[in-house]
């Protein structure tokens, strides 16, 4: 029997945010990122809000009722940014990172100038079994 799923809303953050940081748990970038665990179960989840909070606002994501995962995805197209945008992402992401914020910028700037931008799709997917 197949898990039913629906288009999550800002009721649901919370939830997505939980299912991220559960899932993205010992994930090879993330772990660079946030140099030990204890760093990364205290910083990820405001991370995860910001990447949530951006995707309900020009994205769409969906979850698992059961809350067994989520799907986030968004228009390459919505990466494209004003120098005055890309100045507030980056302070947004200077306080969400924390002491993780140079690792975070980092890889922000590596993804960025590595992803196509245009007709194509950013897609976040992370599914975790229910407890």
């Amino acid at each position: 029997m197949s898990t039913p799923i629906r288009r999550a809303t800002s009721a649901d953050s919370e939830e997505l945010v939980g299912i991220l940081v559960d899932g993205f748990a010992g994930d090879p970038i993330l772990m660079w990122i946030y140099e030990t665990d204890e760093q990364y179960r205290r910083l990820a989840p405001e991370l995860f809000r910001w990447v949530v909070e951006r995707t309900l606002n020009v994205g769409e994501a969906y979850v698992a009722e059961d809350g067994a995962g989520t799907l986030l995805g968004q228009a390459s197209s919505t990466l494209e940014v004003s120098d005055e945008e890309d100045e507030q992402i980056e302070l947004q992401l200077r306080t969400v990172g924390s002491d993780a914020a140079e690792h975070l910028l980092a890889f922000m700037k590596a993804t960025h100038d590595n992803h196509p931008i245009g007709d194509t799709a950013a897609v976040y997917a992370m599914w975790r079994k229910p407890s």
